[in-house]
């Protein structure tokens, strides 16, 4: 092998080169660093957590070949130098929590998380590590339950609170322990002597930073639990897209074909070919539909009702509906009207030939002038108006 081969060997397979505690301690300091980082998640920053996932993956297979912890042991017979190797699944399903991506395949994203996070919180409630009660028993529901966890928004309430207290009293812990640390192991490094009372601080340190994350832990599996409903319900309800061979066939309604100009049309003898040709110029006639001109008709009109009949089509209408009298109507009323014609006449005639009926006429109108006289026009008006 040539000397630029190997060297290109070398620099592609750093990370196997790397042993696990030297590789485990570039991850985690890597960790915190993304972690704790306000930057959003591209370019250099999405390169640097593809780089730390797959170093914690070659940590994880590193853990798996040692055959490094067994579910037959508790955490009292590791060493603090061996448990904190129990950190790399939960820091592996954060960090896959960061990848970015396109939204259709954000689902398996999540699954992929979820199964990081569900091996390190077995593994520590497999080894005692996992000691409080409401932990345990909160992760078993969601394990069995696949996240719909049913419980009234007091309770949810009041756990979220209590999480959150004892995940600042352990930062808190890991804030006044973490320089206690490095003083002792800057104080070993200078001296030849082991010291019982390091490799105790050490086991606190490593046993409160388990702790804190199993809280955040089942903090962020709950929220993929929820998330990962909200991208299967959004899955069921998007509208399933056309086959390729049915966008723009002819004969067919739709989105698709309603603003289309070379669709086919069903009506004259030149409807089959495109529409255009490449220059843009017309092959056949058409005419322009569109809902648009509909709409603006339904508009821009005035606010009353309009007809939508003339007087010849509702008198039509009504004679076909038989409303219209036929007949008899006006015969009668000819024949009433020519009968009290000829009752007037015979009256006149009569009246001059009877003395007694104009007698009885001329009382009549004096009546009604002595009437008039005594009422004069307006006397019944109560406050005036009288002329």
């Amino acid at each position: 092998m040539s000397t630029d081969a190997a060297t290109s060997a070398m620099a592609g397979d750093t990370n196997a080169k790397l042993t696990l505690s030297q590789a485990f301690a570039k991850a985690q300091s890597e960790f915190n660093r993304l972690m704790s980082s306000s930057m959003p998640t591209r370019d250099g920053q999405f390169q640097a957590i593809k780089e730390t996932i797959d170093l914690l993956c070659e940590c994880k297979d590193k853990i798996r070949r040692l055959g490094l912890f067994s579910i037959n042991e508790t955490a009292e017979e590791y060493g603090a130098s061996d448990l904190k190797y129990m950190l790399v699944n939960t820091y592996l399903g954060q960090l896959i929590l960061k990848k970015i991506g396109q939204p259709e395949g954000r689902g398996r994203v999540i699954e992929q998380a979820m199964i990081c996070m569900v091996e390190f919180l077995s593994q520590c409630q497999d080894m005692d590590i996992m000691t409080n009660k409401q932990d345990k028993e909160l992760f078993a529901k969601m394990v069995q339950e696949k996240g719909n966890v049913k419980e009234d928004a007091m309770t949810r309430r009041q756990r979220k609170i209590e999480r959150h207290r004892r995940q600042v009293a352990s930062k808190a812990a890991l804030k006044e322990l973490e320089p206690r640390l490095l003083a002792k192991e800057e104080a070993t490094l200078s001296s030849t002597q082991d010291d019982d009372h390091d490799e105790e601080l050490e086991r606190q340190f490593v046993l409160k930073l388990l702790d804190l994350q199993i809280q955040v832990t089942i903090d962020e599996l709950a929220s993929c639990f929820d998330e990962l409903e909200m991208i299967k319900m959004m899955e069921r309800i998007r509208p399933t897209p056309a086959s390729p061979g049915s966008r723009g066939g002819p004969g067919q309604k739709g989105p698709e074909n309603d603003w289309r100009l070379d669709t086919k049309s069903s009506v004259g003898p030149r409807s089959e070919g495109p529409l255009l040709d490449k220059g843009g110029r017309p092959l056949r006639p058409f005419v322009l539909v569109s809902d648009r001109e509909r709409v603006r008709e339904g508009v821009f009109r005035p606010s009353w009702n309009l007809p939508t009949m003339s007087l010849d089509d509702y008198l039509e209408e009504e004679f076909r509906r038989g409303n219209v009298i036929m007949g008899g109507g006006d015969s009668k009323r000819d024949k009433r009207s020519s009968s009290d014609d000829d009752d007037d006449e015979g009256d006149n005639s009569d009246y001059d030939n009877d003395p007694e009926k104009q007698d009885e006429k001329t009382m009549k109108q004096r009546k009604w002038d002595e009437f008039t006289d005594d009422n004069p026009r307006g006397a019944g008006n109560r406050g005036g108006n009288i002329g």
